[in-house]
């Protein structure tokens, strides 16, 4: 799809920076965070993203960072304001909606995405637990070079899967999944970045079905991969535009062939917490779904589970199961392996849903809104609780011994109000 200016229709927009990077452009990151938006969801991603540069600046400095962002066809006065208020390294903008599979694709091994060795993915919805709704331990403010020093440990799992990649967000596999799937907490072997080691745990798909559930090692969501290891193991997505894969299953199927090779691994972040619970997350979800398929408004292919199996020695077998679970007569559609190009796939692609899709995207553009205007009241009542303790530091009744308190007291609720 055809990319577009960066400024809005009457030029350039005079916003100014959210945040002022120490290093940008970085011409040697460690990590890569990328950013995939859609939807007109650029009023999130500016959060977001904010946040994750905060985060770098004031906890991580040590981390060499840059930042890449595709935008599936959002207006351009909504990427005019991000571009103006973020250092972004790369960005690609996207005239139209080209899906899950050609915006993440660009975005980790296209010519204008990631650079860095690691990405760390958190697509435009995904938020760092700062403190207003987290606690600060040490591990959670170091989780990104904490989750690069597990990347990049060799760690393999109990059948030598090798760990390709962190999860950083809360999960729900400890609900289905048991040893050896799950593995024991461990410690990484101390270096210079990481001197007593990071704690971590190893989670593998069970890719039999045998747990009851089919689930991957890949998220698109607050998930740090090696991105070369990832590509020569698994390799791109499906569901581009004319591949003839079917989009809504995007997702799941590359989660299904990296858990055939691969596992990933959970870390640590506050003490006694041993699940994949939002205790041992560094970001969390705040944006609702969306459906980001560039479906035709009919998508004439059937809609089952075998498309997760696609590409794989699995496919043919499943395929097969569920041709012979339909009624005589039903149609299959049955796309040959590796994807190809359909005729007619071309032309004008459109997001699902029509009224129904816009009526769900008000109520999760409402749900955010009340959330954000949630934060702002709290952050409001840290200031004001600063400025009250401030004015009893200023009365002739405070004893002088109790000043130094009481401005580390304001301090501590000023830092809290602008993380």
């Amino acid at each position: 799809p055809a990319s577009r200016s960066l400024h809005g229709d009457q030029g350039p927009l005079p916003v100014k920076r959210a945040v002022k990077r120490r290093v940008f452009p970085q011409d040697d990151p460690e990590v890569c965070l990328a950013f995939l938006s859609c939807c007109n969801r650029t009023d999130l991603l500016l959060k977001t993203m904010t946040a994750a540069v905060l985060h770098m600046e004031r906890d991580e400095p040590s981390v060499a960072y840059e930042i890449a962002w595709v935008d599936n066809g959002s207006h351009k006065q909504g990427t005019a304001l991000v571009a103006a208020a973020v250092e972004v390294e790369r960005v690609v903008l996207n005239a139209q909606n080209a899906g899950l599979a050609e915006g993440l694709n660009e975005l980790l091994w296209g010519a204008g995405g990631c650079r860095a060795r690691h990405a760390l993915i958190l697509e435009e919805d995904w938020m760092y637990m700062d403190v207003q709704v987290a606690t600060q331990t040490s591990e959670r403010l170091h989780s990104v070079r904490r989750a690069l020093a597990v990347a990049k440990a060799g760690l393999k799992s109990f059948d030598r899967r090798p760990v390709r990649g962190v999860f950083l967000r809360p999960e729900t596999y400890d609900s289905f999944l048991r040893p050896p799937f799950t593995g024991p907490w461990l410690r990484t072997a101390p270096t210079l970045e990481a001197p007593a080691g990071v704690e971590y745990r190893v989670y593998c798909g069970d890719v039999t079905g045998g747990s009851g559930y089919l689930w991957g090692s890949f998220t698109n969501g607050a998930g740090l991969y090696d991105r070369q290891a990832l590509k020569e193991a698994v390799g791109v997505m499906y569901g581009v535009p004319g591949d003839g894969f079917h989009e809504a299953y995007t997702e799941a199927n590359y989660a299904y062939r990296a858990a055939l090779s691969g596992c990933h691994a959970l870390l640590r972040m506050e003490p006694h917490c041993d699940k994949a619970k939002q205790c041992n997350a560094a970001f969390y979800h705040v944006g609702g779904g969306r459906g980001t398929r560039p479906n035709r408004r009919a998508d004439v292919r059937d809609a089952d589970e075998s498309w997760i199996f696609y590409g794989t020695p699995n496919y043919e077998m499943v395929k097969a199961a569920v041709r012979a679970q339909k009624p005589e007569g039903a149609g299959t559609d049955t796309p040959r392996s590796p994807p190809q190009t359909l005729s007619g796939a071309g032309g004008d692609f459109q997001e699902e849903g029509g009224d129904e899709r816009s009526r769900f995207m008000e109520s999760i553009k409402a749900r955010n809104k009340a959330a954000f205007r949630a934060e702002g009241a709290k952050r409001d009542e840290f200031r004001a609780q600063a400025r009250a303790i401030r004015s009893v530091m200023a009365s002739k009744t405070t004893p002088p011994s109790r000043i130094p308190e009481l401005k580390a007291m304001a301090e501590k609720l000023e830092t809290q109000a602008e993380r």
